[in-house]
C-alpha cells in the first residue's frame, strides 16, 4: 500500500503508524519514522483484503503534530482463472483452471450437488492445474469453487457449474419396465453400460 501526505512546514520528520482493524490473524500496531523530505512511502507485507488503520503526525524534535487518520483496504490475493468443467460422465468430471500468480502453496476445490448444503472438499498441489471430482449423482447439476491458498491467506473464489449425464442403465430399465408394467415371464439382460451423452446417440445418415 502507498501512502502519500502533505508536507507540514517546519516539520524534522514524520511518524506514521498503522494497524489491521478486521485481521484474520493477531496483529500489532506497526510504525514508521521519516525525514522531513519524505511526504511518500511503500508499506510492505500487509495482510490481504483487510482494512488498516493509517495515523500520520508531523514531528518537531521531540513533539509531534495533531495526528491525520484515514483507512484503507488492502486488495484481495489473486487467484487462478478460468474454471472450467470438461470429460463428464455419469459420475465424475474433470475440473481445470489457468494457474494462480504468485507463491501458490494450494488449491482448494469445494464442490456440492445443486441446493445440498454438504459441500465436499479436495486439495490439489500448487504444481497441478486440474483434478478430478468423483463418486458423483447421475444427472445432477453441481457448483464448484476453486480458491489458491498462500502463506499470506485465500485468494478471492472462482466458480463454474457443470451437470452430470445421464446412467443409461439406469434409463433404459426405468423406461423398459414403465412399458412392461406387470407383466411376468419376461427375461431381460441389461448390459454394462456405462455413460453417453445423449445427444452423441442419433446419427445422420450421409447423403
Amino acid at each position: 500500500m502507498r501512502v502519500r501526505w502533505e508536507p507540514i512546514g517546519g516539520a524534522t520528520g514524520y511518524l506514521l503508524l498503522y494497524d489491521a482493524v478486521n485481521a484474520t490473524v493477531p496483529t500489532t500496531e506497526k510504525e514508521m519514522r521519516v525525514g522531513a523530505s519524505v511526504n511518500d512511502v511503500h508499506l510492505v507485507d500487509l495482510i490481504p483484503n483487510t482494512e488498516y488503520t493509517l495515523t500520520i503526525h508531523g514531528t518537531f524534535g521531540d513533539l509531534t503534530s495533531d495526528p491525520l487518520t484515514t483507512q484503507e483496504v488492502t486488495l484481495p490475493l489473486s487467484g487462478a482463472r478460468s474454471l472450467r468443467a470438461r470429460d463428464i460422465t455419469h459420475s465424475s468430471m474433470r475440473v481445470y483452471w489457468e494457474a494462480a500468480s504468485g507463491k501458490v502453496r494450494k488449491y482448494i476445490v469445494k464442490y456440492k450437488a445443486g441446493e445440498d448444503d454438504d459441500v465436499k472438499e479436495v486439495e490439489v498441489d500448487s504444481s497441478q492445474t486440474s483434478t478430478v471430482l468423483s463418486d458423483l449423482f447421475s444427472q445432477t447439476l453441481y457448483q464448484v469453487e476453486l480458491i489458491a491458498a498462500y502463506d499470506e491467506g485465500l485468494s478471492v473464489p472462482i466458480a463454474t457449474e457443470a451437470t452430470t449425464y445421464v446412467h443409461l442403465n439406469s434409463f433404459f430399465e426405468d423406461n423398459l419396465m414403465e412399458r412392461l408394467g406387470d407383466q411376468v415371464g419376461i427375461s431381460i439382460l441389461f448390459l454394462p453400460v456405462y455413460y453417453y451423452q445423449l445427444p452423441n446417440l442419433m446419427r445422420q445418415e450421409d447423403g
